[in-house]
């Protein structure tokens, strides 16, 4: 495989794993926004 198309795998999935991240924020209890808005500073 040419390493471009490795390269956009590597990058979808990275994504994959951020929106996971994201889904997890989003259902967390409201008590826990002050964490994950510090989490979107990092």
């Amino acid at each position: 495989m040419d390493p471009k198309k490795l390269n956009k795998i590597s990058e979808i999935v990275r994504l994959q794993q951020l929106v996971k991240r994201w889904r997890k924020l989003a259902s967390a209890p409201k008590n826990r926004e002050k964490e994950s808005i510090s989490f979107l500073k990092r």
